[in-house]
């Protein structure tokens, strides 16, 4: 079976029915590279359950099937068009609105989850999906500290702040 997406801490496998399997990489000692298969689990969770809510009508994130146990499935979802709000490059091949409601959305989403769980969204990817939603995506390197470079990232819009 054919990856859809490697990437440094795991690899997304397709298993049919329009879902992926997300399988944890290791490291040379057996580690993990980033939050182990139940954090990034129980965060997808979390990030799920704000985003639901009625201020939110752009951004998303994929479904996290209610698998038990030691499987990360979720839904699968279009990773053609990255959204790098950091990048003028990047801004510029979507539409203005879009980009502008996305940043308006990923600020209140990052208060939100900041406020409530003391967690910051880092390392996160943005993908522009057909239907015109934009999707969260990869939730491994989510911290409970925020340093003064910490929005630096090149997931977050140009001056970043809380």
């Amino acid at each position: 079976m054919d990856p859809i997406d490697t990437g440094s801490n795991g690899i997304i496998l397709p298993i049919g029915g329009g879902w992926v399997e997300k399988k944890l990489r290791r490291s040379v000692s057996g580690r993990s590279r980033g939050r182990g298969l139940e954090e990034q689990k129980h965060i997808h969770r979390l990030v799920e359950s704000i985003l639901r809510g009625d201020d939110y009508k752009i951004l998303r994130t994929p479904l996290l099937h209610p698998t038990p146990g030691a499987k990360y499935i979720m839904e699968e979802i279009c990773t053609r068009k990255p959204l790098w709000l950091s990048d003028v490059e990047s801004r510029n091949l979507f539409d203005t609105n879009l980009v502008n409601d996305t940043e308006a959305e990923l600020r209140r989403f990052f208060s939100t989850l900041w406020r409530t769980h003391r967690l910051a969204a880092w390392d996160f990817e943005l993908y522009v999906q057909p239907d015109g939603r934009v999707v969260i995506l990869d939730f491994d390197k989510f911290k409970t500290q925020i340093d003064e470079h910490f929005f630096d990232y090149a997931c977050f819009p140009r001056n970043f702040r809380l």
